[in-house]
């Protein structure tokens, strides 16, 4: 038997043996390796040129008739204007701004989609140095007012104001000062262009988020979602002690913190409310009796020293030794800051004294609604 290898058998001219240095020096596979080797970049492709503009943050690839190349998008938007011109003088609070054809007046551009008016520039060839401010307007009514800008300048918006598909865009002159002639007035409207990596809440059209707070929550003001401090907050205070009833009306005498919160704070039994607005208040109070004589006991829930309507509630204790009871309501309430609310109680039947409330048996719970 003869063994043999490759070494042994002569190699053909058609059929030849496989080698790494072969295919690697083939014309098809060193192009292609040269495509996605090198430094890995989608610029190593022969229709793809990020060489001749560099790239900045946002851009996207768009063909330009031979090769695909970075292309300015302003971080995703597609950027529109909607000016208007008037050749006479301008003068106060006047929708004096025509599209072309002289007409003025409550004249409008309709929008065809969704976009946020973001900036407003204004150009005058006669006047000097005067100022002018200008009304943007939405379906005839004043949408947003500019500050005063001179014969050749703009004004970015800090909060873009929001536009839909259907609304109509218009000018009128708000104030105008130094006899300003020939002008142009020109709204700057931006359209979300994709969804980048990059993209923030704040980049969506009805979202002004501006610069929140940790903690805040977004709120709809009529026209934008924006930022609004987290009023879902609660509190919690009890007794850890005990309050023994005088015979008149006595403050249960909450005592401790369950946690703190800047909106509330706890002195000699009551809580201030520190904010304007709206709470779910419970109470709770459990009480017992010491003495052979059986007692009714009357609780309400006080604000700023007035009895709550709709917050009273009563506890009866027995003769016997278990003579416990408890006694709890909730209510709304509307507050304003710097309001008191405590809980008292007093006995309306049976012996006046020596029917304490429980240590730990009391609370008192704050939910914020508003």
């Amino acid at each position: 038997m003869v063994v043999l290898d490759t070494d042994d058998i002569a190699e053909g001219s058609t059929n030849e043996y496989y080698t790494e240095a072969k295919v690697s020096a083939n014309t098809s596979v060193a192009a292609n390796t040269a495509k996605v080797s090198a430094d890995g970049s989608i610029d190593t492709h022969s229709d793809v040129d990020t060489t001749t503009i560099t790239p900045t943050n946002g851009d996207l690839l768009g063909f330009d008739g031979t090769n695909w190349v970075p292309q300015d998008t302003d971080n995703g938007y597609t950027i529109f204007p909607i000016w208007a011109e008037e050749n006479g003088a301008l003068s106060n609070n006047n929708r004096q701004w025509s599209f072309g054809n002289g007409a003025t007046g409550a004249i409008n551009i309709v929008l065809p989609m969704d976009a946020e008016l973001f900036a407003v520039s204004f150009d005058a060839e006669v006047g000097g140095t005067g100022t002018v401010t200008f009304d943007i307007m939405k379906n005839d009514a004043v949408q947003y007012t500019t500050a005063a800008l001179d014969i050749k300048d703009f004004e970015t918006l800090a909060t873009p104001e929001a536009f839909v598909a259907g609304d109509c865009v218009g000018f009128q002159t708000n104030t105008e000062t130094g006899a300003l002639t020939d002008g142009r007035v020109c709204a700057w409207f931006r359209i979300r262009s994709s969804a980048l990596a990059t993209s923030v809440l704040n980049d969506l059209l009805d979202v002004s988020a501006g610069s929140p707070s940790n903690g805040d929550r977004l709120s709809y003001n009529g026209s934008n979602w924006v930022p609004e401090t987290n009023i879902s907050s609660d509190y919690e205070v009890y007794e850890a002690g005990t309050t023994v009833s005088t015979g008149g009306v006595d403050i249960v005498d909450m005592d401790t913190e369950r946690f703190a919160n800047p909106d509330f704070s706890l002195s000699g039994g009551r809580v201030t409310v520190n904010f304007t607005g709206r709470v779910k208040v419970t109470y709770s109070v459990s009480a017992d009796g010491t003495n052979t004589t059986r007692a009714s006991m009357l609780w309400d829930l006080y604000q700023n020293a007035a009895i709550v309507p709709g917050s009273r509630s009563f506890t009866y204790h027995r003769t016997t030794a278990s003579g416990e009871d408890t006694a709890s309501r909730t209510v709304l309430l509307d507050v304003t800051s710097g309001d008191i609310v405590d809980v008292r109680g007093q006995v309306v039947a049976g012996t006046g004294t020596a029917h304490p409330t429980l240590p730990n048996g009391s609370n008192l719970l704050f939910e914020r609604k508003g």
